[in-house]
């Protein structure tokens, strides 16, 4: 596709207020005006208001949340590319222009290295349909051409349109005889053992002051005290993102909207060795995601406990060094120049990832954040399955997965439990004897934690921070604690 200067813009706004009606009382008028608290405003490409666009997303606004508006502006913000490239109005387009816009949108490349498609049948087919729904309303509200814009076969129209109930998203659907197929939408695969074991190594590759790039010790003054802050900082943040996406199943946009508080809040809510992380839910296009409660375990407390320490620690060291930056509620701090002690984007993170799996030996492999989040929802199916005590049942209803499903989406935020079924093969379960689960979970939650402490000792012990009479004593007690989670009490 044409480069930027044949794009359309679009905006996020908030809070603003809009012309609503007037008044006549005898000789006085008054302005009432409607307050929009989120939506978008389109700009064509040659920089003016897209005026159909943004009155279509403006009387729409009482209906959709601010998230939809913003979502569905940035889609119509291709049909307003496409006629601003073209020179054309709204109320000119044709069949013909609507394969043309199909084509480009499947062609248009992400323009990085890959050199992958930037879109999917599926996003193709969502931006189709909401354009119709547009152009629907363009018809209705300001079209005033001599034959119909919009119709179905037969009605004459300049584009003929098809419609379908969707049953799943209650909703009319739009289509299109150019319209691409759909494709299926089944999840990745989960991040293996193996590979998350080579990144833990490359992690302690990584975490040694030998490792540090001359740049950036010259950039730290040649201050070997704040780069060693730097780098035991550094080896605290990979591994607890490591951690956190392993045991949490989180989504990464709602691992960056976490913040400093919520970490705190686990600490100070722990009693009788456990506690609860509120998790942001996202995909619920709404402007404050709701909160979904994660319970963690003792060991698990710890990992927020350790991390928080390192946080504090950096923060210190950058203070001390002359650094100070607004991160009062940042989880993630940077460590190179220019962002020492700054908050991260997660394009930032996923860049430090993308380094940690190279270093790994990964690079021709797909690794990604979400595959954490697969990993974990097919180890919660699995474990739920094996839990389920067998009836002799010889039919498996739906409703006996669905019970299952039900308990694992409370955990990974899914708004609907149809999302997840992708997850169960092919099992018997019973229909919801749940008597081990709790206990067998937070034996799963304590065995896990032991790899970070192990990890933690380690990297003391080799950096002095720890004698080894010391690291004697805190192993003996993990064998000893390990002992009573392998072989419990009868």
């Amino acid at each position: 596709m044409e480069n930027d200067h044949f794009r359309s813009r679009v905006f996020r706004v908030a809070g603003f207020h809009i012309p609503e009606a007037v008044i006549q009382e005898r000789d006085r008028r008054y302005v009432t005006s409607q307050t929009i608290r989120s939506g978008a405003f389109v700009h064509w490409p040659s920089g003016h208001p897209c005026i159909p666009v943004n009155q279509y997303l403006i009387e729409q606004s009482y209906e959709w949340t601010g998230g939809s508006a913003q979502t569905y502006a940035f889609q119509l913000g291709q049909l307003v590319s496409y006629c601003g490239r073209r020179g054309k109005a709204f109320g000119e387009l044709s069949d013909g222009d609507i394969k043309i816009f199909i084509r480009e949108l499947s062609e248009e490349k992400t323009g990085a290295m890959t050199g992958g498609t930037k879109r999917n049948n599926n996003t193709i087919r969502n931006i189709i349909h909401r354009c119709i729904c547009f152009l629907t309303w363009f018809q209705a509200a300001l079209y005033r051409g001599a034959k119909p814009l919009i119709g179905r076969s037969g009605e004459g129209a300049s584009i003929t349109v098809t419609e379908r109930w969707n049953k799943y998203l209650n909703r009319v659907e739009f289509g299109h005889r150019y319209m691409p197929e759909p494709v299926s939408t089944e999840r990745k695969l989960p991040v293996s053992r193996q590979v998350i074991e080579a990144l833990e190594d490359a992690i302690e590759v990584k975490g040694t002051l030998e490792r540090l790039h001359e740049m950036t010790r010259r950039a730290h003054g040649l201050d070997d005290e704040f780069s060693g802050a730097c780098v035991d900082y550094l080896w605290a943040r990979r591994r607890f993102i490591l951690w956190l996406l392993q045991a949490t199943g989180l989504r990464p946009g709602e691992m960056m909207l976490l913040t400093l508080s919520d970490l705190e809040a686990v600490i100070a809510c722990e009693k009788d060795a456990k506690s609860t992380l509120l998790i942001p839910t996202l995909k619920r296009r709404r402007n404050d995601p709701p909160r979904r409660a994660f319970v963690l375990h003792g060991a698990q407390v710890e990992s927020v406990r350790r991390y928080l320490i390192a946080l504090r620690s950096w923060k210190t060291a950058c203070r001390s060094h002359g650094i100070e930056k607004g991160n009062a509620g940042a989880v993630f701090l940077g460590t190179k120049p220019g962002e020492f002690g700054g908050s991260l984007t997660l394009s930032a993170l996923e860049k430090d990832f993308l380094e940690l799996r190279n270093e790994a030996g990964l690079s021709g492999q797909q690794v990604c954040f979400s595959m954490f989040r697969h990993r974990f929802i097919t180890l919660e199916v699995r474990k739920l399955l094996k839990e389920f005590k067998l009836t002799g049942k010889k039919i498996v209803t739906d409703s006996d997965y669905r019970a299952l499903l039900e308990r694992v989406r409370q955990k990974t935020g899914h708004a609907d439990v149809r999302s997840l079924w992708h997850y169960i093969d092919l099992a018997r379960n019973d229909d919801g004897l749940w008597d081990n689960v709790e206990a067998s979970e937070a034996r799963a939650a304590r065995l896990d934690s032991f790899n970070e402490e192990l990890a933690a000792i380690r990297r003391d012990l080799s950096a002095g921070r720890l004698d080894a009479q010391a690291a004697t004593d805190k192993i003996s007690e993990m064998a000893r604690r390990m002992q009573s989670i392998i072989r419990p009490s009868k």
